[in-house]
């Protein structure tokens, strides 16, 4: 522990400290195993220390922690290990990585999670999101931020006042295409009806239209794209009968 904390002073030092910690959570190494205190004193040290290198080496960290086959590895893990790695993958531009690390720890975790695990959770999804979509417009990466709404919806992570401005966001930067319009509406509809939130009646509705929008577009595209094959499959079924 000694070691970690002194190498996690240095930029250099983090990464040679998750390379040390990714060693023995791997099993190359033997003899210790971290603690979560090491483990969490590396990944916060992102927040201030740290090379282009030293966020995906995190993300390997935390990913071995959530999938390895010894169960005293596994229970190392804490979801507040995962918040400043998340956010320093967003910093460091990867901003799809992010999103994804983001909605496995909470398949994998939160759902197992205390109230209080979920709430801080929640508030790492929403503000870290908010900032990955400052600048952004990817729809692959609006698409991920859907799928995290309907992940916090299906675990019942608490919403704030977060949520919509997260859903803006999405739609705002998905373009035209969009995959879970309907079931987004419907998580929106939900969170206003059930007054958690404080929302003006014209935000919601503006809200709601813009989705609706993106998912009668959605249908449009997939009946277009129905009829096409369906053309095409006319076509070769004529060429065959010709040269039959």
């Amino acid at each position: 522990n000694q070691l970690i904390d002194g190498l996690c002073a240095s930029d250099d030092g983090v990464d040679t400290a998750l390379k040390i910690l990714n060693a023995f959570v791997e099993g190359e190494m033997g003899g210790w195993t971290p603690t979560a205190a090491s483990i969490t004193l590396a990944t916060q040290s992102l927040t201030r220390k740290g090379t282009q290198e030293s966020p995906p080496m995190a993300e390997k960290l935390i990913r071995n922690l959530m999938s390895s086959k010894k169960n005293d590895i596994r229970k190392i893990f804490d979801v507040h290990m995962s918040s400043p790695v998340i956010m320093a993958l967003a910093k460091h531009g990867d901003t799809e990585r992010a999103v994804s690390l983001l909605n496995d720890v909470l398949e994998s975790h939160v759902r197992k999670s205390s109230a209080s695990a979920k709430r801080s959770m929640g508030k790492v999804a929403f503000n870290g999101l908010l900032r990955l979509w400052s600048t952004e417009k990817d729809p692959e990466l609006a698409n991920s931020a859907e799928e995290l709404l309907l992940t916090m919806e299906k675990y019942k992570i608490p919403h704030d006042d977060m949520t919509f401005p997260l859903a803006w966001k999405c739609r705002e930067n998905s373009g035209e295409k969009s995959r879970n319009s309907q079931a987004v509406v419907a998580f929106l509809d939900k969170a206003y009806f059930d007054a958690a939130l404080h929302l003006p009646e014209a935000e919601y509705k503006k809200l709601r239209e813009n989705w609706m929008d993106a998912s009668t577009s959605t249908s449009a595209e997939k009946e277009e794209e129905k009829e096409k094959e369906k053309e095409n499959e006319e076509e070769e079924e004529a060429t065959t009968t010709t040269k039959q």
